[in-house]
This record gives C-alpha cells, structure tokens and sequence, in this order.
C-alpha cells in the first residue's frame, strides 16, 4: 500500500461504511503516551466497503473466554501486552462473514 516502508503502526477502523488500514511511522523519539502520526506518510486504505458492523473481541490467554480487553480479568501489572488471539467480525450490506481469527506468536514473550 503507498510507500508505507519501515516500522508502522497499523489501525483497522470502520469509517463510515468502510473497512480502512491507517498508517503511521514508528517514532522512537516521540513522547510515550503521545499519539502516533496517522496519514503522515500514507494516506487511510480502503480495504471493504458496505461495512454495517466491525466487532473485535480478544483471548488474552489461549485457555480464555473471548471478550472486549485485551488484557486478562486479573491483570494488575498496569502495562501492555498482547493478546493471545484477536477475533476480527465483519457485517457488510451483502451479510457477515465468517470470523477472522489471527494468533499472534509473540504474545508469551509479551508477559
């Protein structure tokens, strides 16, 4: 997409009726908490069209129940981590789609 080189950050979003990949550079001398640079290089993709609902919903352990958080019930490390698995659906004009289910590798090394 674009010239999207480097290390990004990527953002799925519903705009509007559509399914859209944002882009913004890593910054490594950006404040912390300051919020990434969207668009700064890349313009937003339009992946899908139609789209009438996006629901994402998380496993932050393999062994746990699907729900809204990332991170699990008992947490109280008070920082990020991954999730073991994220479940992306999708409802277009046309129906809604089989889940999207992705494993993310490096969540074990995240805790």
């Amino acid at each position: 997409v674009g010239s999207a080189g480097g290390l990004q950050h990527l953002r799925l979003s519903r705009i509007g009726g559509k399914l859209a990949l944002s882009f913004a550079p890593l910054e490594y001398s950006a404040p912390l908490k300051s919020e990434p640079r969207w668009g700064a290089f890349v313009d937003t993709y339009t992946l899908l069209e139609g789209v009438t609902d996006l629901r994402l919903s998380y496993r932050p352990l393999a062994s746990d129940a699907w729900g809204v958080s990332p991170q699990p019930a008992d947490s109280r490390s008070g920082h990020a981590s991954l999730p073991a698995m994220v479940r992306l659906q999708i409802v277009t004009s046309d129906g809604e789609w089989p889940p999207i289910i992705v494993s993310l590798d490096q969540h074990e090394a995240e805790r």
